[in-house]
């Protein structure tokens, strides 16, 4: 991606984001890209930290576990693609970084390194946002046989199932996922999926204060 962005003439600045660090009620990490032609008047360090604009917009903490020091990007596209960091282990990508063209205008260079989200502000938990449950349909609770099929898919498990294509037999594991989910906090991000009322793994439950368990409606969500 940042070698196509420098092949159409454009500057990049950009970081992993996480809306739950910055106040808001769900854990969602999301990779923001703010790209513009021409050049910053500042180093690459000071777009990175403080003038650039998501730096601006999402105040963060400077951290340097990355060496700070610019990563050559080959002017063909496609050469980046078949090519770039193959061999090794480690990604040289931190959560943040900044691309830069040449002046030249023949390839780019990349500065990377990880930084920490710096959040001072109010901050909205899952509990914040649900409507009261006198306001909630009946259809959205949930009890007897399909809260156990739920309180199963959720639980961790070993399960032995046999292959289809080839007949056999394997061991199927699985962590825990929240039963139910806590309110006190950011939820788990979304899926577009969470809607009906068929029990499943990633769909949110909560315990109302009544003890009675429900799904989350789609105001909630």
């Amino acid at each position: 991606m940042l070698a196509s962005l420098a092949d159409l003439g454009y500057e990049v600045e950009w970081r992993v984001i996480n809306a739950a660090d910055y106040g808001f009620p769900q854990k969602r990490r999301r990779v923001f890209i703010i790209g513009r032609l021409g050049r910053a008047a500042t180093s690459p360090w000071e777009q990175l930290t403080a003038s650039g604009v998501l730096a601006r917009a999402l105040p963060l903490h400077e951290t340097r576990p990355f060496d700070w020091r610019p990563i050559p990007l080959d002017p063909d596209v496609k050469v980046v693609s078949d090519t770039f960091n193959v061999g090794t282990r480690r990604t040289p990508f931190g959560n943040a970084g900044v691309m830069r063209v040449s002046a030249e205008g023949r390839g780019a260079a990349v500065w990377t390194t990880d930084v920490r989200p710096a959040y001072q502000g109010l901050r909205t938990t899952l509990g914040d946002i649900l409507e009261p449950a006198a306001d909630v349909p009946a259809q959205f609770f949930v009890d007897g046989e399909t809260l156990d099929a739920w309180r199963f898919l959720k639980c961790a498990k070993s399960l032995t199932r046999i292959s289809r294509a080839t007949g056999l037999e394997y061991t199927y594991d699985e962590g825990p996922i929240p039963f139910p989910d806590r309110i006190d906090g950011p939820s788990r991000t979304i899926l577009t999926g969470e809607g009906g009322a068929t029990p499943s793994r990633f769909k949110h439950l909560i315990q109302t204060e009544d003890g009675r368990y429900r799904r989350l409606t789609p105001r909630e969500l």
